[in-house]
């Protein structure tokens, strides 16, 4: 006995009628929902990764969802390099001044979409000089 499920699986070229009564391959018709990119829209932001010392060990850009909370990134960062279980993220500041950029902690439970971030800003990794509370988880 032939199982229709597998047989429907297996096959990429199996055929679905589409609105238009034609004759369109099912593997064309999976996973193109509309709107798919607005349902989870991206963000690209730089993280430049810092060493104890403070000085730069390895610039990466990562692409991550608007939604997604950046405990989730910072996670990921401290299983990739050593040394780095205190650190904290934070995000350059625009400012006027020219020779040092200002920065301002992100705590675990902010998300790009909370803090209204377009593409490509430029955040640091780093040991913070300063201790951060997050209130709202109280």
């Amino acid at each position: 006995m032939i199982n229709s499920t597998d047989q429907m699986y297996e096959d990429d070229e199996t055929m679905t009628i589409s609105s238009t009564g034609m004759m369109t391959p099912t593997k064309t018709t999976i996973c193109q929902s509309p709107g798919q990119e607005l349902q989870n829209p991206t963000i690209m932001i730089l993280v430049s990764v810092r060493n104890q010392k403070g000085h730069v060990r390895k610039d990466v850009q990562v692409k991550m969802r608007r939604s997604m909370a950046f405990r989730e990134l910072v996670t990921l960062l401290k299983t990739r390099f050593d040394q780095s279980e205190n650190f904290g993220l934070e995000i350059e500041l625009a400012s006027q001044r020219i020779t040092m950029p200002e920065y301002a902690h992100v705590f675990d439970s902010d998300t790009p979409a909370s803090l209204k971030l377009g593409d490509r800003r430029n955040f640091v990794f780093r040991k913070p000089d300063f201790e951060a509370i997050d209130m709202s988880k109280i």
